[in-house]
């Protein structure tokens, strides 16, 4: 119990910042990155993800299931990255040719391939032990992410970026 719920705890710090950036590029409202004037924090956030974590446990899901949906959804989007990154050479190649993270088509490739692989796998084997309900609610959610995505898609702005040798 105290190991899920330190990484719990962790993924919750550590997502703050890409959320915050989300909301930043237009992604995400803007009020939702509202940051502490005194602090620095972005309360918003770290309220939103505080209920988000605490919902289930107040109606009595198991943490087992907690978990396993996290990391399901996790994976989707770990894969999803994974494959933007595929592209970089294909839609940035100034970008990818600068940055200090270049590596050859082949081992950037390589790489990403496996690491589908892997986030394929880790669904496909949560999902096999997953409860009819919790797959429809994973997929529910996926689905509102991906609509909201391309709802907000046409009045986000991303401002592209890089980091040299």
């Amino acid at each position: 119990m105290f190991a899920l719920l330190t990484t719990l705890n962790f993924s919750i710090g550590m997502m703050v910042y890409p959320v915050l950036r989300a909301c930043n590029d237009g992604w995400l409202p803007k009020g939702l990155g509202a940051t502490n004037r005194k602090w620095g924090t972005a309360h918003w956030i770290l309220l939103t993800f505080y209920l988000v974590g605490i919902v289930p446990i107040i109606i009595g899901l198991d943490l087992t299931t907690i978990a396993n949906s996290t990391v399901i959804v996790t994976k989707v989007c770990a894969a999803i990255v994974v494959y933007a990154a595929m592209q970089l050479p294909k839609k940035m190649p100034e970008l990818w040719n600068k940055s200090r993270f270049h590596v050859s088509n082949g081992v950037l490739n390589t790489f990403c391939v496996i690491s589908l692989v892997i986030c394929v796998a880790s669904v496909i084997l949560l999902l096999v032990s997953s409860s009819t309900i919790q797959i429809v609610l994973n997929l529910a959610i996926l689905a509102v992410g991906g609509i909201l995505a391309l709802i907000f898609h046409k009045r986000a702005t991303i401002n592209m970026s890089y980091t040299e040798n």
